[in-house]
């Protein structure tokens, strides 16, 4: 499904941002901090059976719970499951550490979604064009319908 959703939004997109885990949700939510599934993009490309045009444009960061919870446990409230909790918050931190080190323009669109969730262009399209807008206007970009945080064009407004 995943490179479904990359072909369909490949010539909008100049890179694709993914942070794989290598535990479900569910596995976490048990307790179950060990590898319960494959981190298969990774493995798919380090194998390269992923197609070579998609994985040339794809960052992917691999999480592992077990890695992960000690920097979970300093936070308050000490969650690592459950919705919301530091598992979650952990892959929204490390996408944004990705996009940071990628976004170097104004009018930069960053999307975030599961695999089943991703947009398409036809949504991609009319908000890079709402972002543009909101820059050149100077309008605050929730005037526009965007979030105030969106970072599309170089930070909240």
């Amino acid at each position: 499904m995943l490179t479904l959703h990359m072909r369909v939004l490949q010539p909008e997109v100049t890179r694709f941002l993914v942070a794989e885990a290598t535990s479900t949700y569910d596995a976490i939510n048990q307790g179950r901090l060990a590898p319960n599934k494959p981190a298969v993009l990774s493995e798919a490309i380090g194998q390269r059976t992923f197609p070579p045009d998609l994985a040339e444009l794809v960052t992917v960061r691999v999480l592992r719970a077990a890695e992960e919870a000690p920097r979970c446990k300093a936070a308050k409230p000490a969650r690592f499951a459950g919705p919301h909790g530091c598992w979650e918050a952990r892959h929204r931190s490390v996408l944004l550490e990705l996009l940071f080190g990628v976004a170097d323009r104004d009018d930069d669109l960053a999307l975030l979604a599961d695999v089943d969730e991703i947009a398409s262009p036809q949504v991609d399209c009319p908000a890079r064009a709402a972002c543009r807008l909101s820059s050149r206007l100077g309008t605050p970009r929730h005037h526009l319908g965007l979030h105030r945080s969106c970072t599309c064009c170089g930070g909240a407004q």
